[in-house]
């Protein structure tokens, strides 16, 4: 059977050792590297390419400080898209991670170690309380999102701004039958991100004051941007980037749900400029250079794999190159 993690790996490491990544094309210019993380376990389930352990995180900060500055989120992109000319820096390593797991409690430590900075981009509307309001809103407009999106029987009659409404008119009562109903349509109650134990509101609000960590929104209820009507995508980004403000973050960073291509598009671009976003995320590999739109920053994911090679490789701008072999830019 094809095993796609260790193609990826190999392909980081031959990529780094024969110097064919596109940041290595750019070798004597400035760029900047995003990497990107979800989970992270002492012990990674065998199979899960987005859980990380500890361990392994921690050696891949100690392969990264020896090559890059490792910079926080802002000044690092400032570095970037701001640079009055000059000499030329240490090319800049960004460290993010998405949808704000639990676990992240114990990586403080490692990032206060190295002093290594992070900014966490939170599926706002999963940290709120279950009981909450706009909490069961996000559970609901997320299943029903994903029901509309693979016409679950039952549902072709309704579109997303009906959807929409609907949630938005409901009380608490109504708001946990119809999230009920939606599980089973679903027929399944297993989800990438609703499986997962998250930070709550006090978590937040408490690491938010750490030097090293800057929270920001990754939405509401982690749907698709690019497939809401206004009123829904406004909700998404300025209901969320609120929250994240009181909690102590910052409300110019962005990470777009899922961030592959089609997941975003201009009336994205039009309400997180309007909500004074000046950098968004995707999930595409391509590295920063100068002249890459402020609204569609790529990011590398890297797995839970310590190998100098396949970390510098990924870092360098493996799957730049990966995704452009793949149409996927």
């Amino acid at each position: 059977m094809f095993n796609r993690l260790k193609f990826r790996h190999l392909f980081a490491k031959f990529v780094y050792i024969f110097r064919l990544a596109p940041v290595f094309w750019r070798q004597n210019d400035d760029f900047v590297s995003i990497v990107n993380y979800h989970y992270f376990s002492n012990e990674p389930t065998e199979g899960d390419d987005l859980e990380v352990s500890f361990q392994t995180i921690e050696q891949q900060i100690r392969t990264l400080k020896d090559e890059y500055s490792l910079l926080p989120c802002i000044s690092g992109l400032d570095s970037l898209f701001m640079q009055q000319g000059g000499e030329l820096r240490t090319p800049v390593v960004i460290l993010t991670i998405d949808d704000a797991d639990c676990n992240i409690l114990q990586l403080v430590p490692i990032l206060e170690k190295y002093q290594v900075p992070i900014t966490l981009f939170v599926p706002v509307g999963f940290c709120l309380d279950d009981e909450s309001l706009d909490g069961l809103r996000s559970r609901c407009l997320h299943f029903g999102a994903f029901n509309l999106l693979n016409k679950v029987e039952g549902h072709e009659r309704y579109n997303f701004e009906n959807c929409f409404n609907e949630v938005m008119g409901l009380n608490i009562g109504q708001l946990k039958a119809l999230l009920d109903k939606l599980l089973i349509e679903t027929d399944s109650d297993r989800n990438p991100l609703a499986e997962r134990k998250l930070l709550n509101v006090q978590d937040l609000e408490k690491i938010s004051k750490h030097e090293l960590v800057t929270l920001a929104s990754h939405s509401m209820s982690h749907v698709r941007l690019a497939f809401l009507p206004d009123k829904w995508l406004r909700w998404e980004i300025e209901r969320s980037i609120d929250y994240i403000k009181d909690w102590g973050g910052n409300g110019v960073l962005f990470s777009y749900p899922y961030g592959n291509k089609g997941s975003f598009n201009s009336a994205t671009q039009k309400v997180l400029e309007g909500k004074g976003v000046k950098y968004a995320f995707t999930s595409l590999a391509n590295n920063s250079v100068a002249n890459t739109l402020p609204y569609a920053i790529g990011r590398s994911f890297l797995f839970n794999s310590a190998d100098k090679k396949y970390v510098l490789g990924t870092a360098g701008g493996a799957f730049e190159l990966f995704d452009r072999i793949l149409g996927r830019t």
